[in-house]
């Protein structure tokens, strides 16, 4: 499944979406593609109209990816201090993509134009007030800082992760070594690949020589760079 019209202008990833993010994140099951990104202390997802939390767990999960964490630690998808300038957009059985953050939102509105035109309407989903049980409360990231992740999203992190675990190569372990980004989420992705070698059939020596450059890289230089 690709639009490329609809995604011009964002940047494509090497990777594809993983078939469970979907269900993990929470992203409506008509959506063809949805968006994630953090702000005010909580990570969202987001299908262009409708956007509301989900498990940290997960989010932090994914970005700290080997196949993902080039571009989350040289771009900016939120913190705590900043608002999001970059969000990063799955297609449901395509490709990821990443973008300044207004782009994104347009491009799903676009995709997602069909989900206002069911029988509810487009100023009904706009207005819903949604009821939210104690369970799905805790399963979208609630006081997960003081309970941790329940366990259904720990078994659906589970399950994104070792499908992006099947997209990791050399290349992707070499891309890393050069990231210029200042986040610590390629580091923690190189402390992964490397802590996990044999079970994704990696060279450890490779990883450590990997690990080793960009250190250097980001040390060394005073990691300096200013994207977006």
């Amino acid at each position: 499944m690709n639009h490329p019209s609809i995604f011009y202008g964002l940047n494509r990833l090497k990777a594809k979406t993983p078939p469970s993010l979907a269900a993990a994140a929470g992203a409506d099951p008509k959506a063809k593609a949805y968006g994630i990104y953090y702000i005010g202390t909580e990570a969202r997802v987001t299908d262009g109209y409708s956007d509301y939390g989900f498990s940290f767990w997960i989010y932090s999960g994914i970005l700290s990816h080997p196949v993902i964490a080039y571009v989350a630690a040289s771009y900016d998808f939120g913190s705590d201090e900043t608002e999001p300038r970059c969000m990063l957009c799955f297609e449901v059985g395509g490709d990821i993509y990443f973008g300044h953050h207004g782009r994104v939102q347009r491009a799903l509105g676009s995709i997602n134009e069909h989900l206002t035109t069911s029988v509810r309407g487009l100023a009904e989903i706009i207005n819903k007030k949604e009821s939210v049980d104690l369970n799905t409360f805790l399963q979208r990231g609630g006081f997960e800082f003081l309970l941790g992740p329940t366990k259904k999203n720990e078994e659906l992190g589970a399950s994104v992760i070792q499908e992006l675990d099947k997209q990791i190569t050399l290349e992707t372990i070499e891309e890393l070594a050069t990231c210029p980004g200042k986040g610590m989420e390629a580091m923690n992705a190189l402390i992964y690949a490397s802590n996990n070698a044999a079970r994704l059939g990696l060279d450890p020596e490779q990883i450590r020589k990997a690990k080793e450059k960009y250190e250097e890289n980001l040390f060394g230089n005073g990691g300096a760079f200013g994207l977006w």
